[in-house]
């Protein structure tokens, strides 16, 4: 079949395939979450909303990057070695109609996830709390909607770049590094974030602390190469895909 075809019935039906063979591993990302947010946020010493806010993001970026950016990994399936790499060339469909399956079931799964886990356990965490911790006044549904710190559109939009550009470097990664890929991406992202940190720390040491302007500058300037970094990861992605489409059996 040829590299390039796309047929959106094939597509469908790839990503109806990759719900039911990996339908055990939605519950376990569910359950796993599920269960972080509800020890998170009941059982452990909250005894302010502010630290009911800090949980509740902890959780939002701990099942985002635990739980929803394997899902853009595991590119080949949840085994990389030849047999599953035979298995995957071998379907029935185009490189590029496989390519497109992956992110939409990877980007359908992970809200599935996401929604379910905070849908469910917020409801949960109410009533429990209502129950175990009567009059403390932190049983209020989603109280993080009505933290301007969180919700502000500066962070805001920081917060969607990023998790528009994290899914498509794990996609990269995970057509492009044979083994150990989630790692390998994960500390790629952690050097990245902490060569910036390290430059926006010594930038703001020796420029004029009082001047928001330059501060405002880089992070304009980094959500630009953020946005242009997303279109080029999934080319690359997508050209890794191609060249592997040859298997070396050693």
């Amino acid at each position: 079949m040829a590299t390039t075809t796309f047929s959106a019935s094939r597509t469908w039906l790839l990503i109806k395939n990759l719900f039911i063979v990996n339908r055990w591993s939605f519950l376990i990302m569910f359950l796993v979450g599920y269960a972080l947010m509800i020890y998170y946020s009941v059982f452990r010493h909250i005894d302010s909303m502010e630290k009911l806010i800090s949980s509740e993001i902890f959780c939002i970026y701990f099942i985002f990057w635990i739980l929803v950016l394997p899902l853009f990994n595991q590119a080949y399936g949840t085994r990389s070695d030849v047999r599953s790499l035979i298995q995957f060339y071998m379907l029935p469909a185009s490189l590029t109609e496989k390519f497109v399956a992956r992110i939409v079931y990877a980007s359908c799964m992970g809200s599935l996830v996401f929604l379910a886990v905070f849908c469910l356990g917020e409801v949960t965490r109410v009533w429990m709390v209502r129950w175990l911790y009567p009059g403390s006044g932190l049983d209020m549904f989603f109280p993080i909607l009505d933290n301007p710190g969180f919700m502000g559109w500066p962070h805001l939009r920081t917060l969607v770049i990023l998790f528009l550009w994290a899914p498509s470097l794990f996609l990269l990664g995970g057509y492009t590094f044979r083994s150990g890929s989630y790692m390998k991406v994960l500390a790629i992202q952690v050097g990245l974030g902490v060569t910036l940190g390290t430059g926006y720390f010594l930038a703001f040491i020796y420029m004029h602390q009082e001047d928001t302007a330059w501060q405002d500058m880089i992070f304009h300037v980094l959500h630009v190469l953020f946005l242009i970094s997303i279109p080029v990861n999934l080319r690359l992605a997508y050209r890794a895909l191609c060249r592997k489409s040859i298997i070396k059996i050693v």
